[in-house]
Protein backbone atom coordinates (compact mmCIF):
# COMPACT_ATOMS: atom_id res chain seq x y z
CA UNK A 1 0.00 0.00 0.00
CA UNK A 2 0.89 3.36 -0.59
CA UNK A 3 0.81 6.61 1.86
CA UNK A 4 1.09 10.06 -0.25
CA UNK A 5 2.65 13.04 1.49
CA UNK A 6 2.24 16.39 0.44
CA UNK A 7 5.16 18.51 1.10
CA UNK A 8 4.90 22.32 1.18
CA UNK A 9 8.04 23.13 3.54
CA UNK A 10 7.11 21.93 6.72
CA UNK A 11 10.15 20.89 8.91
CA UNK A 12 7.35 18.90 10.60
CA UNK A 13 7.99 16.64 8.09
CA UNK A 14 10.32 14.21 10.09
CA UNK A 15 7.49 13.35 12.38
CA UNK A 16 5.24 12.81 9.69
CA UNK A 17 8.13 10.59 7.77
CA UNK A 18 9.08 8.69 11.45
CA UNK A 19 5.47 7.84 12.23
CA UNK A 20 5.10 5.98 8.39
CA UNK A 21 8.45 4.18 9.14
CA UNK A 22 7.21 2.92 12.42
CA UNK A 23 4.11 1.20 10.82
CA UNK A 24 3.27 -2.13 12.15
CA UNK A 25 1.69 -3.21 8.79
CA UNK A 26 5.56 -3.82 6.71
CA UNK A 27 4.82 -3.37 3.00
CA UNK A 28 4.46 0.42 2.53
CA UNK A 29 5.62 2.94 -0.25
CA UNK A 30 6.09 6.14 1.80
CA UNK A 31 5.54 8.47 -1.61
CA UNK A 32 6.96 12.47 -0.39
CA UNK A 33 5.90 14.68 -3.32
CA UNK A 34 7.76 18.01 -2.38
CA UNK A 35 6.02 20.85 -4.08
CA UNK A 36 8.32 22.63 -5.75
CA UNK A 37 12.26 23.29 -5.93
CA UNK A 38 12.08 25.17 -2.74
CA UNK A 39 11.12 22.54 -0.56
CA UNK A 40 13.35 19.87 -2.37
CA UNK A 41 16.46 20.59 -0.31
CA UNK A 42 14.60 20.18 3.00
CA UNK A 43 13.25 16.85 1.97
CA UNK A 44 15.98 15.51 0.53
CA UNK A 45 17.74 15.78 3.98
CA UNK A 46 14.81 14.87 6.08
CA UNK A 47 14.19 11.98 4.01
CA UNK A 48 17.60 10.86 3.83
CA UNK A 49 18.00 10.51 7.47
CA UNK A 50 15.48 7.87 7.21
CA UNK A 51 16.32 6.01 4.28
CA UNK A 52 16.93 2.44 5.70
CA UNK A 53 13.70 2.85 7.66
CA UNK A 54 10.97 1.52 4.16
CA UNK A 55 10.28 2.03 0.85
CA UNK A 56 10.25 6.11 0.94
CA UNK A 57 10.28 7.58 -2.92
CA UNK A 58 10.83 11.25 -2.98
CA UNK A 59 9.43 13.32 -6.07
CA UNK A 60 10.34 17.01 -6.75
CA UNK A 61 7.35 19.15 -8.84
CA UNK A 62 8.60 21.58 -10.68
CA UNK A 63 6.98 24.28 -9.58
CA UNK A 64 4.58 24.73 -6.06
CA UNK A 65 1.30 23.44 -6.75
CA UNK A 66 -0.18 24.07 -3.54
CA UNK A 67 -0.18 28.78 -3.08
CA UNK A 68 -3.45 30.25 -3.89
CA UNK A 69 -4.97 28.08 -1.64
CA UNK A 70 -4.84 24.38 -3.21
CA UNK A 71 -2.61 23.43 -0.76
CA UNK A 72 -1.34 19.48 -0.87
CA UNK A 73 -4.91 18.85 -3.13
CA UNK A 74 -3.47 18.59 -6.91
CA UNK A 75 -0.40 16.56 -5.97
CA UNK A 76 -2.80 14.29 -3.51
CA UNK A 77 -4.79 13.98 -7.41
CA UNK A 78 -1.59 12.90 -8.74
CA UNK A 79 0.28 10.79 -6.25
CA UNK A 80 -2.57 8.45 -6.66
CA UNK A 81 -1.62 7.46 -10.64
CA UNK A 82 2.16 7.45 -9.24
CA UNK A 83 1.60 4.91 -6.68
CA UNK A 84 2.45 1.65 -6.14
CA UNK A 85 0.00 0.20 -3.93
CA UNK A 86 -3.17 -1.61 -4.02
CA UNK A 87 -4.52 0.75 -1.09
CA UNK A 88 -3.98 4.69 -0.81
CA UNK A 89 -3.93 6.86 2.35
CA UNK A 90 -3.24 10.64 2.53
CA UNK A 91 -0.73 11.75 4.55
CA UNK A 92 0.02 16.14 5.48
CA UNK A 93 3.20 16.88 5.79
CA UNK A 94 2.53 18.19 9.90
CA UNK A 95 0.30 15.32 10.94
CA UNK A 96 1.06 11.76 11.66
CA UNK A 97 -0.19 8.34 12.27
CA UNK A 98 -0.23 5.65 15.27
CA UNK A 99 1.77 2.57 14.40
CA UNK A 100 -1.27 0.45 13.91
CA UNK A 101 -2.95 2.96 11.48
CA UNK A 102 -2.46 1.27 8.08
CA UNK A 103 -3.13 -2.66 10.26
CA UNK A 104 -6.43 -1.83 10.93
CA UNK A 105 -7.48 -0.13 8.39
CA UNK A 106 -6.40 -3.08 6.06
CA UNK A 107 -8.13 -5.10 8.38
CA UNK A 108 -11.57 -3.04 7.84
CA UNK A 109 -11.30 -3.20 4.52
CA UNK A 110 -10.16 -7.18 4.67
CA UNK A 111 -13.40 -7.43 6.44
CA UNK A 112 -15.70 -6.67 2.89
CA UNK A 113 -15.63 -3.32 3.50
CA UNK A 114 -15.38 -1.19 -0.26
CA UNK A 115 -13.20 1.33 2.28
CA UNK A 116 -12.12 2.43 5.47
CA UNK A 117 -11.24 5.28 7.43
CA UNK A 118 -9.63 6.10 10.65
CA UNK A 119 -10.49 8.51 13.22
CA UNK A 120 -8.13 11.48 14.56
CA UNK A 121 -6.86 13.17 17.92
CA UNK A 122 -6.42 16.75 17.87
CA UNK A 123 -3.23 18.01 18.98
CA UNK A 124 -1.29 21.54 19.32
CA UNK A 125 1.49 22.60 17.29
CA UNK A 126 3.67 21.27 20.09
CA UNK A 127 2.11 17.90 19.31
CA UNK A 128 0.45 17.91 22.61
CA UNK A 129 -2.61 16.43 22.96
CA UNK A 130 -5.73 18.48 23.01
CA UNK A 131 -8.63 15.54 22.45
CA UNK A 132 -10.44 13.25 20.31
CA UNK A 133 -12.56 14.57 16.94
CA UNK A 134 -16.01 13.60 18.38
CA UNK A 135 -17.81 16.13 16.51
CA UNK A 136 -16.34 16.83 12.95
CA UNK A 137 -14.38 13.74 10.68
CA UNK A 138 -16.87 11.04 11.57
CA UNK A 139 -17.73 9.41 8.23
CA UNK A 140 -20.35 7.22 9.20
CA UNK A 141 -21.72 10.04 11.71
CA UNK A 142 -22.97 13.40 10.75
CA UNK A 143 -20.77 16.36 12.02
CA UNK A 144 -21.65 18.85 14.92
CA UNK A 145 -22.14 21.53 11.96
CA UNK A 146 -25.57 20.02 11.11
CA UNK A 147 -27.61 16.34 10.39
CA UNK A 148 -26.31 16.53 6.70
CA UNK A 149 -22.92 17.36 6.71
CA UNK A 150 -20.62 13.91 6.36
CA UNK A 151 -16.91 14.33 6.63
CA UNK A 152 -13.63 12.50 6.22
CA UNK A 153 -10.49 14.50 7.42
CA UNK A 154 -8.27 14.08 4.17
CA UNK A 155 -5.51 11.92 6.68
CA UNK A 156 -8.10 9.36 7.51
CA UNK A 157 -8.99 7.57 4.34
CA UNK A 158 -7.70 4.57 3.29
CA UNK A 159 -9.02 3.84 0.04
CA UNK A 160 -8.14 0.89 -2.84
CA UNK A 161 -6.55 2.49 -5.38
CA UNK A 162 -9.29 2.12 -8.56
CA UNK A 163 -11.59 3.37 -5.97
CA UNK A 164 -9.34 6.12 -5.14
CA UNK A 165 -8.39 6.98 -8.99
CA UNK A 166 -12.57 7.60 -9.55
CA UNK A 167 -12.93 9.96 -7.44
CA UNK A 168 -9.38 11.80 -8.68
CA UNK A 169 -11.11 14.95 -10.42
CA UNK A 170 -12.25 16.05 -6.95
CA UNK A 171 -8.83 16.89 -5.31
CA UNK A 172 -9.10 19.80 -8.16
CA UNK A 173 -10.69 22.06 -5.53
CA UNK A 174 -9.40 24.93 -3.61
CA UNK A 175 -9.06 25.63 0.06
CA UNK A 176 -12.18 27.45 1.25
CA UNK A 177 -13.67 28.37 -1.94
CA UNK A 178 -16.40 30.57 -1.28
CA UNK A 179 -19.61 28.64 -1.90
CA UNK A 180 -18.54 25.36 -1.79
CA UNK A 181 -17.79 22.63 0.73
CA UNK A 182 -14.15 21.70 1.47
CA UNK A 183 -12.37 18.86 -0.58
CA UNK A 184 -12.46 16.50 1.84
CA UNK A 185 -16.66 16.64 2.54
CA UNK A 186 -16.69 16.67 -1.37
CA UNK A 187 -14.96 13.44 -1.49
CA UNK A 188 -16.58 12.16 1.13
CA UNK A 189 -20.10 12.66 -0.35
CA UNK A 190 -18.79 10.89 -3.48
CA UNK A 191 -17.41 7.99 -1.79
CA UNK A 192 -20.50 7.03 0.24
CA UNK A 193 -22.80 7.15 -2.90
CA UNK A 194 -20.52 5.39 -4.87
CA UNK A 195 -19.15 2.86 -2.58
CA UNK A 196 -21.71 2.57 0.40
CA UNK A 197 -20.37 0.01 2.10
CA UNK A 198 -17.42 1.31 4.08
CA UNK A 199 -16.79 1.60 7.87
CA UNK A 200 -14.54 3.25 10.32
CA UNK A 201 -11.80 1.28 11.96
CA UNK A 202 -13.51 2.80 15.17
CA UNK A 203 -9.40 4.00 16.58
CA UNK A 204 -8.11 7.55 16.43
CA UNK A 205 -5.09 6.45 15.29
CA UNK A 206 -4.69 9.99 13.11
CA UNK A 207 -2.86 12.84 14.70
CA UNK A 208 -4.25 16.22 13.49
CA UNK A 209 -2.27 18.96 14.55
CA UNK A 210 -5.18 22.23 14.92
CA UNK A 211 -3.95 25.94 14.86
CA UNK A 212 -0.82 24.85 12.89
CA UNK A 213 -1.40 27.89 10.37
CA UNK A 214 -3.29 31.24 10.03
CA UNK A 215 -6.47 29.16 8.23
CA UNK A 216 -6.34 25.88 10.61
CA UNK A 217 -9.80 25.08 12.92
CA UNK A 218 -8.35 25.98 15.94
CA UNK A 219 -8.43 23.38 19.16
CA UNK A 220 -11.32 25.44 20.75
CA UNK A 221 -13.92 24.12 17.97
CA UNK A 222 -13.23 20.39 18.67
CA UNK A 223 -13.93 21.05 22.70
CA UNK A 224 -16.89 22.59 22.35
CA UNK A 225 -18.45 20.24 19.44
CA UNK A 226 -17.69 17.16 21.35
CA UNK A 227 -19.19 18.81 24.49
CA UNK A 228 -22.55 19.23 21.90
CA UNK A 229 -22.01 15.52 20.61
CA UNK A 230 -22.02 14.27 24.16
CA UNK A 231 -25.44 15.78 24.32
CA UNK A 232 -26.73 14.93 20.95
CA UNK A 233 -26.03 10.80 22.05
CA UNK A 234 -26.55 11.37 25.48
CA UNK A 235 -23.22 10.77 26.39
CA UNK A 236 -23.32 7.45 23.99
CA UNK A 237 -21.20 8.23 21.33
CA UNK A 238 -21.69 5.16 18.89
CA UNK A 239 -17.86 5.28 17.15
CA UNK A 240 -16.96 4.82 20.69
CA UNK A 241 -17.65 0.82 20.43
CA UNK A 242 -15.23 -1.69 20.58
CA UNK A 243 -13.27 -2.01 16.80
CA UNK A 244 -14.78 -4.37 15.23
CA UNK A 245 -18.13 -4.43 17.09
CA UNK A 246 -21.02 -5.14 15.88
Amino acid sequence: MTVVTAHGGNPLLARCVESVAAQTHRNIQHLVMADGPQTWEQARAIVGRHADRGHIDLVQLPYSTGKDRWNGHRIYGAGTFVAKGEYLAFLDDDNTLAPEHIETCLAACQQGRQWSYALRNIVDREHRFVCRDDCESLGRWPSVLNEQDYMVDVNCYFLPRLLAVQVVPLWFNRFRQPGQPGVDRIICHALRRIAPDYDSTYRHTVDYMAGNTANSVRPDFFLRGNAQMLERYNGQLPWAKAPGAG
